[in-house]
């Protein structure tokens, strides 16, 4: 078969086909999950026509199972009638797979088929109502180059899935710390930039302030890189007796030689140098997660009273005692 002719539902499996039977309700629930999206899309469309036959096939035939290859069969018969093609195999050559030979889904190259002979999943012996304690073949829709592949993609996924729902995520920390790191480089990278006749240079009083922010910079892409690595692997909460468990500080995902690098280049900051800093203010090397930063007990601020010698003390004029109404009443207005 032509790939560019091909439908989506020939390029996609659902969980719901397979040797299993299905009830009206069970398969008419099945079917409606599809009527998502615009009401003129080829996809609802083909969906609305599955759904229509089902209800022939009930009220007018009494059929009350259907089994889930029936319910595909179906799909793809009203994909084709609605012209719903799948996207990703359009802009693809015609390949024709000869006599004995299968097209893989991924590299979309004519192999032959014990190349795709496979040792069948659980979930495929539970779709097709097969014993879950025997071992059973069946042709796997990717080539035996392009299986381990994507096993290991959807491995990562699961993991990441696995990681991202957990209560308590470590990942959050990491990614959140490393986000506003380098969102604090940016800001000084920008605030440094001069546009000079059109060309935006990036110009410090010294240059070895640069080059740490740079580095920074660079690590702080490193570390995440190695972040998603490591989640992919699901290495990430892994550490040895005697190790220290992570606490989410970016620079965790750093090596000791890296770390000492960075180290140095703070040192060669113009802050290095005494009084170079306006109000000592120096930047932070390595950041702190907020979980362990240390908080101080709240406190009334008080200042602490200063003793002042008896002989610095000026002493205050008393003050003069007013007169009475009735004294202003009888002062004369000369005496005024």
């Amino acid at each position: 078969m032509r790939n560019e002719a091909r439908v989506f539902p020939e390029t996609t499996r659902y969980q719901w086909e397979g040797a299993t039977k299905w009830t009206f309700q069970q398969a008419e629930r099945h079917i409606k999950a599809g009527l998502t999206g615009a009401k003129d899309t080829p996809r609802w469309r083909s969906f609305k026509q599955v759904l229509d036959a089902l209800y022939v096939l009930a009220d007018e035939r009494g059929v009350s199972a259907f089994k889930g290859d029936k319910l595909k069969a179906l799909l793809i018969a009203a994909a084709h009638d609605n012209k719903w093609y799948s996207r990703s195999n359009n802009n693809l050559p015609a390949v024709n797979a000869p006599e004995g030979h299968k097209v893989c889904r991924r590299c979309h190259t004519p192999k032959p088929l014990e190349l795709f002979r496979c040792v069948a999943s659980a979930a495929q012996k539970e779709r097709n109502g097969w014993n879950s304690n025997a071992q059973y073949f069946t042709i796997s829709l990717l080539c035996d180059k392009c299986r381990p592949i994507k096993q290991k993609e959807t491995k990562a996924a699961e993991n990441r899935k696995a990681t991202k729902n957990s209560p308590v995520s470590i990942i959050d920390i990491y990614r959140k710390g490393i986000t506003q790191a380098i969102g604090a480089v940016v800001s000084v990278m920008r605030a440094h930039t001069h546009d000079i006749n059109g060309y935006k240079d990036v110009r410090f009083t010294n240059p070895e302030d640069r080059k740490y922010y740079e580095t920074r910079l660079e690590y702080l892409r490193l570390a995440r890189q190695r972040l998603n690595d490591r989640i992919d692997e699901g290495s990430l909460t892994r550490y040895g007796e005697g190790e220290t468990p992570p606490t989410g500080a970016w620079h965790e995902l750093l090596t000791a030689e890296e770390r000492e690098w960075l180290a140095t280049r703070h040192s060669q900051g113009s802050w290095a140098t005494v009084g170079a800093v306006r109000g000592g203010k120096v930047p932070r090397l390595w950041d702190v997660p907020s979980n362990e930063r240390p908080t101080m007990p709240r406190s009334k601020f008080t200042v602490p009273k200063v003793e002042v010698p008896a002989s610095v003390i000026v002493p205050v004029p008393p003050r003069p005692v007013l007169p009475s109404a009735e004294e202003w009443a009888n002062t004369p207005w000369e005496d005024m």
